[in-house]
């Protein structure tokens, strides 16, 4: 009873030329055996000629409208993701340099600066070092959660 149950669960595949050589040998040397497989082959048979003289399903306008539709507003959204990418990359990238920038001014205005708020160069060097990382860190900290930010309500859009 296991190999009728097995070769009834073939049938289908042998019918479309699917099974491997030793299973359709198989399926081959039960059929003649067994009226039940045999009586299922002819109903699947049947089943599949009427299958082929339907027509393809043709999707309806509207789906396909949708569909186009669909499609073209996850283009968008990518080409968006993509210009969004690229601007906070600037906008991280002149953060970056605007505090490299800022150290090497401070390099150059320590001395002076110092002088003026009665205060050490190196004291002021290090204030001014200490204020350009700080902005850096701090530009680049909002570009992201401005990405965040964008990406989440799109998320809820």
């Amino acid at each position: 009873m296991n190999e009728h149950i097995r070769v009834r669960g073939l049938l289908a595949l042998y019918l479309t030329n699917s099974l491997s050589r030793e299973e359709e040998a198989g399926v081959d040397q039960h059929l003649p055996a067994c009226s039940d497989c045999r009586a299922e082959l002819v109903t699947l048979r049947m089943i599949a000629g009427d299958l082929k003289s339907m027509p393809p399903p043709q999707p309806s306008f509207r789906l396909a409208q949708r569909t186009r539709a669909r499609i073209a507003s996850e283009m968008a959204a990518k080409a968006e993701r993509r210009q969004h990418q690229r601007m906070l990359a600037w906008v991280i990238g002149f953060a970056w340099i605007f505090t490299g920038l800022t150290v090497a001014a401070g390099r150059f205005l320590a001395p002076e600066v110092a002088a003026w708020l009665r205060i050490s160069p190196e004291a002021c060097m290090t204030v001014f070092i200490a204020y350009a990382i700080f902005a850096g860190t701090a530009s680049v900290a909002f570009a992201g959660m401005l990405a965040t930010r964008q990406r989440n309500e799109r998320r809820f859009v």
